[in-house]
């Protein structure tokens, strides 16, 4: 015999979520844009209990009753220009546009966050619709591979509800990041030598039960910010070794990266920073002969007699250890004006290193960092994102 019922099966690749901000918190919105997801796990609880009683019976669940409701879960998804950016955006705080195709949207951190409805559309068949959402931690992963850049959003919401029909599928025509796209630097140095990256945004959500009639919250409250991360790079050295006071001569503007007449080069070796007059920000050193030094950028004019410092400038032990501070950069950019998005913090303190040995491995490095608010700049801020796309209104 057939089953008396018979339905159709819902697919996990027909699924989607959709997300749009909110005007009101709590007021639902139907969803504008779509993110392309690996997964989405945002779930209901409705928060049921039993009281824990003694009336001459062994069984300890016998009044169901509902307490608070939980609405939660986390999106992963690949990080496009501009798909899912509401989200990305949101995590942060606000959004000031500039320019003009493309526009250029700075996202600086606030007293408060936005809010947007969450649709999770399953099979494209119904959508579980939250409203009141918020972004509680956003994960930035980024890594060598196959495997494209990727970020999750754990997200709290105030309500849930059925949509019977789901939203329409909106989704732009774009590409995900990929590491040969990637940058990172700290200290004004770029870590070529990286290999992994994670950032994490915590935005300490607190969720307010009040007697406001339902089982649901009444404040969703972002009472903290943290930043912090890490970034695995090859292993180059542990000391600090600073070697100042020789000369050199600059020739050309912009068109040549080597120094002569280097009066000494005792103790600079290829890998160390170098700075002086006419050295662009950031210059390595890449090659030294006893009289000469071959950066990896040109010099910025002519000039003789110039005095230099050449250091070690991937010791993050000595750096953690030393608790010394540096601006950390991580960026993403599709060539051809394809977008990109730079999270920077200008304010970063290494927190360890972890130097990873294992036969028939090269030596690697973990470096934990984490960002501040530092008060002895003019204007402090923690992080502020920058994301280059084709969208021209504010997220």
């Amino acid at each position: 015999m057939p089953p008396s019922f018979i339905f159709t099966e819902k697919y996990g690749s027909l699924s989607a979520t959709g997300v749009a901000k909110e005007t009101i918190f709590g007021t639902p919105v139907a969803a504008t844009t779509t993110i392309p997801t690996a997964s989405n796990t945002m779930v209901s609880d409705p928060g049921l209990f039993y009281p824990d009683l003694m009336q001459a019976i062994r069984d300890k669940q016998v009044y169901p009753l509902q307490g608070e409701e939980k609405d939660a879960g986390a999106i992963t998804a690949p990080l496009f220009p501009s798909n899912g950016m509401t989200m990305l955006v949101g995590s942060v705080g606000a959004d000031v546009v500039t320019g003009a195709g493309p526009y250029t949207h700075t996202v600086t951190p606030g007293t408060t966050l936005p809010s947007f409805t969450v649709e999770k559309n399953i099979g494209n068949f119904q959508s579980l619709q939250f409203a009141g959402s918020r972004v509680s931690k956003l994960q930035i992963k980024g890594a060598m591979g196959n495997k494209e850049a990727e970020m999750t959003a754990d997200i709290v919401s105030q309500s849930v509800s059925i949509l019977t029909t789901p939203s329409a599928i909106v989704v732009a025509n774009e590409s995900p990041f990929v590491a040969a796209e990637f940058a990172l630097s700290y200290g004004g140095y770029s870590i070529g030598q990286a290999t992994n990256f994670q950032l994490d945004i915590e935005n300490g959500l607190k969720e307010t039960y009040t007697f406001n009639g339902t089982h649901q919250l009444q404040f969703l409250t972002p009472a903290s910010l943290k930043v912090s991360g890490s970034f695995d790079v090859v292993f180059d050295v542990l000391n600090n070794n600073v070697v100042t006071g020789f000369t050199y001569t600059t020739t050309g503007t912009n068109t040549n990266p080597v120094l002569t007449s280097v009066t000494s080069t005792v103790g600079i070796t290829a890998g160390m920073g170098i700075s002086g007059a006419n050295i662009p920000a950031g210059a390595i050193i890449i090659g030294v002969t006893s009289n000469t030094i071959t950066m990896n950028v040109n010099a910025t004019a002519a000039g003789t007699l110039q005095t230099g410092t050449a250091s070690n400038v991937f010791d993050y032990f000595y750096q953690a250890s030393a608790i010394t501070k540096g601006a950390l950069s991580f960026s993403m950019t599709h060539p051809a004006n394809g977008g990109s998005i730079t999270f920077n913090m200008p304010s970063v303190n290494l927190a360890k290193t972890d130097q990873k040995i294992a036969p028939g491995a090269v030596v690697m490095e973990t470096i934990s960092f984490e960002a501040f608010y530092d008060l002895s700049t003019g204007t402090p801020k923690t992080i502020q994102m920058v994301v280059v796309n084709g969208v021209s209104g504010a997220y």
